[in-house]
Protein backbone atom coordinates (compact mmCIF):
# COMPACT_ATOMS: atom_id res chain seq x y z
CA UNK A 1 0.00 0.00 0.00
CA UNK A 2 1.37 3.32 -1.03
CA UNK A 3 2.34 5.61 1.68
CA UNK A 4 -0.23 8.77 1.75
CA UNK A 5 2.12 10.73 3.95
CA UNK A 6 5.52 10.43 2.15
CA UNK A 7 3.93 10.08 -1.28
CA UNK A 8 4.33 13.06 -3.42
CA UNK A 9 1.38 14.21 -5.11
CA UNK A 10 -0.04 17.42 -7.28
CA UNK A 11 -3.43 17.13 -5.16
CA UNK A 12 -4.40 20.60 -3.32
CA UNK A 13 -8.09 19.98 -2.77
CA UNK A 14 -10.44 16.98 -2.85
CA UNK A 15 -13.91 18.07 -2.96
CA UNK A 16 -16.35 15.20 -1.84
CA UNK A 17 -20.25 14.33 -1.71
CA UNK A 18 -21.81 13.26 1.63
CA UNK A 19 -24.63 10.72 1.14
CA UNK A 20 -23.00 7.25 -0.01
CA UNK A 21 -19.48 8.82 -0.14
CA UNK A 22 -18.40 10.14 3.46
CA UNK A 23 -20.90 8.68 5.41
CA UNK A 24 -22.85 4.89 4.17
CA UNK A 25 -26.04 5.35 2.29
CA UNK A 26 -29.03 6.49 4.51
CA UNK A 27 -31.62 7.94 2.40
CA UNK A 28 -34.18 6.00 0.35
CA UNK A 29 -34.37 8.27 -2.08
CA UNK A 30 -37.69 6.55 -3.76
CA UNK A 31 -39.11 6.98 -0.69
CA UNK A 32 -38.42 10.78 -0.26
CA UNK A 33 -40.19 10.91 -3.77
CA UNK A 34 -43.14 9.05 -3.04
CA UNK A 35 -43.22 11.14 0.37
CA UNK A 36 -43.25 14.87 -1.66
CA UNK A 37 -45.69 13.65 -4.35
CA UNK A 38 -42.95 13.45 -7.11
CA UNK A 39 -44.35 10.90 -9.39
CA UNK A 40 -41.46 11.17 -12.14
CA UNK A 41 -38.66 9.08 -10.95
CA UNK A 42 -36.59 10.99 -13.53
CA UNK A 43 -36.93 13.96 -11.89
CA UNK A 44 -34.61 14.25 -8.57
CA UNK A 45 -36.08 15.59 -5.28
CA UNK A 46 -34.98 18.52 -4.98
CA UNK A 47 -35.30 19.76 -8.37
CA UNK A 48 -39.18 19.09 -7.87
CA UNK A 49 -39.42 20.84 -4.58
CA UNK A 50 -38.07 23.52 -6.39
CA UNK A 51 -40.64 23.47 -9.12
CA UNK A 52 -43.53 23.83 -6.86
CA UNK A 53 -45.82 26.82 -6.02
CA UNK A 54 -44.34 28.54 -1.88
CA UNK A 55 -47.31 26.85 -0.28
CA UNK A 56 -46.50 23.32 -1.66
CA UNK A 57 -42.58 23.98 -1.67
CA UNK A 58 -42.86 24.61 2.51
CA UNK A 59 -45.01 21.30 2.37
CA UNK A 60 -42.07 19.44 0.77
CA UNK A 61 -39.33 21.30 2.47
CA UNK A 62 -40.53 20.15 5.79
CA UNK A 63 -40.88 16.27 4.50
CA UNK A 64 -37.35 16.32 3.56
CA UNK A 65 -36.17 17.76 6.23
CA UNK A 66 -37.31 14.91 8.40
CA UNK A 67 -35.54 12.37 6.39
CA UNK A 68 -32.32 14.43 6.14
CA UNK A 69 -32.35 15.01 10.40
CA UNK A 70 -33.43 11.09 10.75
CA UNK A 71 -30.00 10.27 8.08
CA UNK A 72 -28.17 12.81 9.51
CA UNK A 73 -28.60 11.37 13.49
CA UNK A 74 -27.85 7.79 12.50
CA UNK A 75 -25.02 8.76 10.12
CA UNK A 76 -22.43 6.07 9.86
CA UNK A 77 -18.90 7.07 8.39
CA UNK A 78 -18.09 5.09 5.27
CA UNK A 79 -15.37 2.80 5.39
CA UNK A 80 -12.18 4.31 5.61
CA UNK A 81 -13.39 7.91 5.61
CA UNK A 82 -12.34 8.77 9.25
CA UNK A 83 -9.11 7.88 8.08
CA UNK A 84 -8.24 9.22 5.27
CA UNK A 85 -9.89 12.69 6.33
CA UNK A 86 -6.92 12.77 8.75
CA UNK A 87 -4.39 11.68 7.01
CA UNK A 88 -5.76 14.78 4.48
CA UNK A 89 -5.61 17.04 7.07
CA UNK A 90 -2.49 16.11 8.08
CA UNK A 91 -0.89 16.26 5.31
CA UNK A 92 -2.23 20.13 4.44
CA UNK A 93 -4.60 19.00 1.42
CA UNK A 94 -7.97 20.53 1.70
CA UNK A 95 -10.71 19.08 1.88
CA UNK A 96 -14.68 20.09 0.75
CA UNK A 97 -18.17 18.72 0.87
CA UNK A 98 -20.12 19.64 -1.82
CA UNK A 99 -24.05 18.62 -0.97
CA UNK A 100 -27.19 19.04 -2.06
CA UNK A 101 -28.21 18.55 1.52
CA UNK A 102 -29.44 20.96 4.06
CA UNK A 103 -25.76 22.44 5.96
CA UNK A 104 -27.79 21.52 9.17
CA UNK A 105 -27.75 17.55 8.06
CA UNK A 106 -24.07 17.79 7.23
CA UNK A 107 -22.95 19.74 10.21
CA UNK A 108 -24.82 17.57 12.32
CA UNK A 109 -23.19 14.31 10.21
CA UNK A 110 -19.61 15.37 10.88
CA UNK A 111 -19.97 16.05 14.30
CA UNK A 112 -21.87 12.74 14.85
CA UNK A 113 -18.75 10.69 12.82
CA UNK A 114 -15.92 12.97 13.94
CA UNK A 115 -14.54 14.32 10.87
CA UNK A 116 -13.56 17.92 9.65
CA UNK A 117 -13.53 19.95 6.28
CA UNK A 118 -12.27 22.83 5.91
CA UNK A 119 -15.28 23.96 3.68
CA UNK A 120 -18.88 23.19 3.27
CA UNK A 121 -21.16 24.27 0.70
CA UNK A 122 -24.54 22.76 0.86
CA UNK A 123 -27.94 23.74 -0.71
CA UNK A 124 -28.34 26.84 0.90
CA UNK A 125 -24.74 27.77 -0.64
CA UNK A 126 -24.64 27.30 -4.50
CA UNK A 127 -26.39 25.93 -6.83
CA UNK A 128 -26.72 22.45 -6.30
CA UNK A 129 -24.70 19.40 -8.91
CA UNK A 130 -24.15 19.58 -11.14
CA UNK A 131 -23.65 22.95 -11.65
CA UNK A 132 -19.91 23.50 -10.98
CA UNK A 133 -19.71 26.80 -9.30
CA UNK A 134 -19.38 25.68 -6.05
CA UNK A 135 -16.32 24.19 -7.37
CA UNK A 136 -15.28 27.03 -9.07
CA UNK A 137 -15.27 28.83 -5.99
CA UNK A 138 -13.33 26.27 -3.95
CA UNK A 139 -10.57 26.30 -6.56
CA UNK A 140 -10.29 30.31 -6.23
CA UNK A 141 -10.77 30.59 -2.30
CA UNK A 142 -7.85 27.90 -2.00
CA UNK A 143 -5.79 29.31 -5.34
CA UNK A 144 -5.52 26.06 -7.28
CA UNK A 145 -5.34 24.37 -10.46
CA UNK A 146 -7.59 22.67 -11.82
CA UNK A 147 -5.07 19.65 -12.62
CA UNK A 148 -4.71 19.76 -8.48
CA UNK A 149 -7.90 19.22 -7.73
CA UNK A 150 -10.19 15.56 -7.34
CA UNK A 151 -13.89 15.45 -7.13
CA UNK A 152 -15.28 12.50 -5.33
CA UNK A 153 -18.86 11.15 -5.42
CA UNK A 154 -20.95 8.08 -5.78
CA UNK A 155 -23.34 9.48 -7.87
CA UNK A 156 -24.13 10.84 -11.76
CA UNK A 157 -24.18 14.22 -10.49
CA UNK A 158 -21.06 14.17 -8.25
CA UNK A 159 -19.08 13.01 -11.77
CA UNK A 160 -20.74 15.24 -14.24
CA UNK A 161 -20.28 18.16 -11.37
CA UNK A 162 -16.82 17.26 -11.73
CA UNK A 163 -16.27 16.80 -15.50
CA UNK A 164 -18.10 20.28 -16.03
CA UNK A 165 -15.59 22.40 -13.58
CA UNK A 166 -12.19 20.55 -15.86
CA UNK A 167 -11.10 18.60 -13.15
CA UNK A 168 -10.39 14.81 -12.03
CA UNK A 169 -13.34 12.65 -10.78
CA UNK A 170 -13.75 9.96 -8.34
CA UNK A 171 -16.65 7.32 -8.58
CA UNK A 172 -16.82 5.18 -5.25
CA UNK A 173 -18.77 1.99 -5.88
CA UNK A 174 -20.76 2.06 -2.53
CA UNK A 175 -22.54 -1.10 -2.62
CA UNK A 176 -25.66 0.91 -3.63
CA UNK A 177 -24.70 1.78 -6.98
CA UNK A 178 -23.27 -0.70 -8.80
CA UNK A 179 -25.65 -0.44 -11.87
CA UNK A 180 -24.97 3.32 -11.93
CA UNK A 181 -23.38 4.42 -15.34
CA UNK A 182 -20.71 7.14 -15.24
CA UNK A 183 -17.80 7.72 -16.56
CA UNK A 184 -15.14 8.95 -14.12
CA UNK A 185 -11.72 9.37 -14.83
CA UNK A 186 -11.45 6.79 -11.55
CA UNK A 187 -12.96 4.23 -10.08
CA UNK A 188 -12.36 2.66 -6.63
CA UNK A 189 -13.95 0.30 -4.14
CA UNK A 190 -13.21 2.12 -0.96
CA UNK A 191 -11.97 5.61 -0.05
CA UNK A 192 -8.81 4.69 0.85
CA UNK A 193 -7.86 3.55 -2.67
CA UNK A 194 -8.11 7.62 -3.02
CA UNK A 195 -4.05 7.02 -1.40
CA UNK A 196 -3.04 6.41 -4.72
CA UNK A 197 -4.50 8.53 -6.78
CA UNK A 198 -2.98 11.38 -4.99
CA UNK A 199 0.07 9.85 -5.07
CA UNK A 200 0.56 9.37 -8.46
Amino acid sequence: MLDLMNSPSRIKLIVFDMDGTITRPRLDFGEIRKAIGNDDPSLLSLDFILSLPPDEQKKAWEIMHRYEDEAAENAEPQAGAVELLAELRRRGIKTAIFTRNSRKSVETVLSKIGVEVDRIIAREDAPPKPDPRAINELMERYAVHREEVLMVGDFALDIEAGRQAGIATVLLRNGDNHALKADPDFEIDSLLQLREIIAR
